[in-house]
């Protein structure tokens, strides 16, 4: 008895250990909400530029995980990546602490002008750019405005058109989403126990939400405590897990299905054999759905049927999930252009002036709203509905997409009014706009609907429509569910990612071919840029409509 005692203390101090670098991630992210108005009122970056750097931080963290989960399915193990991603996103953290003004101002020399706390010299430029984003993200805006410094050397920054290296806070916490959790089921634990950590890591991200929020209330002018108290946590929580190292299960990797997948399609694309039957296995009785493609057929003779039939799965999934693009480009907006505009604008209740990033906390009520009624849309609409829930719900998530533009327009154009309205067009950005931030409120909101509905709507779209075999297998065996459950996630967060990605470029488009976007936000046109974006969504939708009747027509 009391060796069974001991034996389950130990295994769960081993995973507390192991999920120890998880919890920081929810600081992080809480306090990075502020990132757009640290790089615009800190660095005196073009809000376009910022913005840029925020959506490839933000873009790079999400299409990561599936190389990454390759080369530890493949190669290296989880738990190399586990550790590499940690120090990844310690040190990124870090170096990013490190950037602020004020902090190492005395290295190659000190600000001697009014207003140091905006002045930046090259050792923080260096450190900012390569643990946010590298040199080459510096063409997206111009240092013109900061106090003049010799050390900063605006000439310096030349317009390149590659990006030459990767985010290292971006690819620490790629590798952390999923190998954190892939090491601890490597560990041979209980389902209970796996259970409960499952439920600490939940508590842990409301309590550092609510840490996060004290700290947006002294973050004024306070930036360096801002993002030196998530670094130094960061740090700590990275230490602790590398304490327990020595004492956890470290398998190496046993093959990705992502090669299977690669080398079926290779196979039947090369094969020669003409005349061999596209099924043999197969009876016409089963549904086209099932069959399409049947091209891949070809490979059978060289590869076992689960196989073929994982590649059928992957490609069928391609021209549906190009849809999604869209809608991951009207999320890159939320932490950037919304926050963006409510920057200067009038935060007052009675005499206290709201911090910025206190209006994440009713944006964490509306998402926690909208969960609560998806949970009640897949929970009761299974039984009661005799709809298609995974697609109504991203068809929802789309219709929220096309509000939330459509939304974010109107208030830019009433917000624009009241700028002319009161001739603020050509002062400091400093000036506080007669228009409360309580009128963004409402593109919060669908916005926050937009993201519940889209994330969990994918995940249940790809199980649904997962091969009979691998649904049967996720239904019998928990530990398999868990992997495919990584998998969907990784997946997700890739089409998402990609429309982050897509942002920036069709920011970059639009600055070429119009003058919608100036150095500073009240001298643009953002709001025809929200409407572009309505445009695209609407259309997105219409597409999404059609090509899904061919997903649901089949499935039933």
């Amino acid at each position: 008895m009391a060796d069974r005692i001991w034996n389950a203390l130990t295994n769960m101090m081993k995973c507390g250990m192991i999920v120890a670098p998880k919890f920081p991630d929810a600081l992080v992210h809480r306090v990075f909400f502020v990132m757009q108005v640290y790089l615009t009122n800190g660095w005196r970056l073009s809000f376009t530029h910022a913005a840029a750097i925020m959506n490839l931080w933000e873009g790079m963290s999400l299409i990561l995980p599936p190389f990454l989960q390759f080369l530890a399915d493949t190669l290296v193990g989880n738990f190399a990546v586990a550790l590499i991603s940690t120090l990844f996103s310690t040190v990124g953290i870090g170096m990013v602490a490190l950037s602020v003004p004020e902090i190492l101002d005395h290295y190659g020399g000190r600000c001697r002008t009014p207003g140091a706390e905006t002045c930046l010299n090259g050792t923080q430029e260096a450190l900012f750019y390569t643990a946010v984003a590298d040199p080459g993200f510096k063409n997206w805006g111009r240092v013109t405005s900061v106090p003049p410094c010799t050390h900063l050397r605006p000439a310096a920054i030349r317009d390149s058109d590659h990006f030459s290296s990767l985010v290292l806070a971006a690819l620490g916490r790629a590798g952390i989403s999923f190998s954190l959790d892939a090491l601890c089921d490597e560990q041979g634990l209980p389902e209970a126990m796996l259970k409960y950590l499952k439920f600490c890591v939940w508590v842990d991200k409301i309590v550092m939400y609510l840490i996060g929020s004290l700290l947006i209330f002294v973050w004024t002018r306070k930036w360096k405590l801002l993002f030196g108290i998530p670094a130094i946590y960061s740090a700590f929580m990275g230490i602790w897990f590398l304490c327990g190292s020595r004492w956890y299960n470290r398998p190496k990797g046993k093959g990705s299905p992502l090669t299977s997948v690669c080398r079926v399609i290779y196979s039947a694309a090369t094969s020669n054999n003409k005349s061999q039957p596209l099924n043999p296995t197969h009876d016409d009785q089963k549904p086209f759905f099932d069959r399409f493609p049947r091209c891949l057929d070809r490979a059978l003779p060289f590869f076992d049927e689960q196989s073929v039939e994982t590649a059928k799965f992957v490609v069928r999934m391609a021209p549906i999930s190009i849809t999604f693009l869209v809608c991951g480009m009207v999320s890159s907006v939320g932490n950037t252009y919304f926050v963006e505009q409510a920057n200067h604008m009038n935060r007052r209740v009675g005499k206290w002036n709201v911090p910025l990033l206190a209006l994440q906390l009713p944006v964490i009520v509306f998402k926690l709203f909208h969960d609560m009624w998806l949970y009640i849309f897949f929970k009761i609409g299974r039984k009661k509905l005799r709809i298609d829930l995974p697609i109504g719900g991203i068809g929802a998530a789309m219709v929220y997409s096309v509000l939330c533009c459509v939304a974010a327009a109107a208030m830019e154009m009433k917000r624009l009014r009241v700028i002319r309205s009161h001739g603020l067009i050509d002062k400091p950005d400093d000036e506080v706009i007669p228009m409360h931030a309580a009128w963004l409120l409402f593109q919060f909101f669908l916005l926050a609907g937009l993201d519940s509905f889209l994330r969990k709507s994918i995940v249940e779209f790809y199980k649904d429509r997962a091969p009979q075999w691998l649904r049967k297998k996720l239904d019998d065996d928990k530990a398999a569910a868990r992997a495919a459950q990584r998998y969907f996630d990784v997946a997700v967060n890739f089409v998402c990612g990609l429309g982050f990605l897509s942002s920036v470029l069709s920011v970059y488009v639009v600055r070429r071919l119009s003058d919608w976007f100036q150095y500073t936000l009240n001298k643009s046109h953002l709001d025809r840029y929200y409407w572009v974006l309505a445009g695209l969504s609407g259309v997105n939708l219409v597409v999404f409509n059609v090509v899904g009747l061919g997903y649901m027509r089949t499935h039933s």
